[in-house]
């Protein structure tokens, strides 16, 4: 049964934990009990992410007087001390650590640090293409989110990655050559470290927008794994994704909907994230394998409520045979009808007999 369940969660806690280990911690815990395989946080340092005065996107002004993201961002901050204890406590929870780095000293504190193999890069990085060349060139599986993007910039992302495991040195890039690199993209030199997420960046995202179709789109134009990230309300658009294909699923979670902080509105409660995952698991089970066949549930129907053929008269050997199509299936199956339909009977049949040909 266990062999069905293809479809791998991350618990995104993000900033949610709004600067508090304990929190945090509290939401690991959570996280785990729910059934995510992933805990993810985001790591930063808002002095490598802003301009001094870069403004709060709509959503980002749920959180009270702060006007800039760089005031939201300086309360929203763990120190890499916090987060070595929080990835040691993953381990113990039996949860894997996964994080957001923002900026190259986060990505390697991940690498050098805690020793990541992933990292996920979100949204508004993926055009940050040296951000995610350092990632490439340092050997880690990658998990892209698409939300705002458009296929020639997912495709720009991928070319930085392909470059990076041909071994291309940094000094050869140019623009030129990662459009051309894109023109001409081998899924086979990224397939194993490169996953998609289709995401629609908006918090909450309104249902019109969730465009589920482009996970369908990414998977054909890219020949790699595609996942969601899913910022809408409520499990619907999770489960749509999944039916489409989507091997792994990304979900902000929360202790409380009603937290001061931009993305908790947004977010699934404890008890609904694993209600996600319990849903999930249902899904998986109903989509099956794709074989066309009886099931085993179906046999004892498929006896009594398919047909086989019968000898509507007595008919001696030779004599032209009458055939019914009843019920039970016995017999010849009624594809053989035509064949034996008015033709002469190899043997006698008594009225109502299973006909066998």
């Amino acid at each position: 049964m266990t062999d069905l369940f293809t479809t791998n969660f991350i618990a995104e806690i993000g900033v949610n934990h709004n600067g508090s280990y304990d929190m945090a911690m509290k939401l690991v815990e959570a996280a785990a009990k729910a059934g995510a395989k992933f805990a993810k946080f985001q790591i930063f340092d808002p002095k490598s992410l802003l301009s001094k005065e870069t403004e709060l996107v709509q959503y980002q002004k749920r959180s009270g007087e702060i006007t800039t993201q760089n005031e939201l961002l300086e309360g929203l901050s763990l120190t890499f001390s916090e987060f070595s204890r929080i990835h040691e406590a993953c381990g113990d929870l039996n949860i894997e650590f996964l994080a957001t780095p923002f900026d190259s000293n986060s990505l390697n504190f991940l690498v050098q640090s805690l020793g990541s193999s992933k990292i996920k890069i979100g949204s508004g990085d993926l055009t940050n293409l040296p951000l995610i060349w350092q990632a490439a060139s340092s050997g880690l599986e990658l998990i892209l989110s698409t939300g705002m993007s458009n296929i020639q910039e997912v495709s720009h992302a991928l070319a930085v990655i392909s470059l990076a495991k041909k071994k291309a040195a940094e000094t050869e890039l140019s623009a030129e050559l990662i459009v051309k690199e894109s023109q001409n993209l081998d899924p086979q030199v990224y397939l194993e470290s490169v996953t998609l997420l289709h995401c629609t960046s908006s918090y909450p995202a309104p249902n019109v927008d969730l465009n589920l179709k482009s996970i369908e789109t990414l998977r054909r134009e890219f020949r790699t794994r595609v996942g969601y990230s899913d910022h809408s309300l409520g499990s619907f658009a999770t489960l749509a994704a999944v039916a489409l294909g989507a091997t792994l699923i990304e979900k902000h979670i929360t202790l409380d909907k009603n937290l001061p902080g931009p993305d908790h509105s947004a977010s699934a409660e404890p008890s609904e994230f694993s209600d996600l995952v319990s849903s999930v698991r249902l899904l998986e089970e109903a989509m099956g394998d794709g074989v066309k066949a009886c099931t085993r549930s179906e046999a004892e129907t498929e006896r009594l409520a398919r047909r086989g053929l019968y000898v509507e008269h007595a008919v001696d050997k030779g004599e032209k045979v009458k055939l019914s199509v009843l019920r039970p299936k016995s017999g010849l199956d009624p594809l053989f009808f035509w064949d034996y339909q008015n033709k002469p009977s190899s043997k006698r049949y008594s009225k109502g007999e299973i006909f066998y040909g």
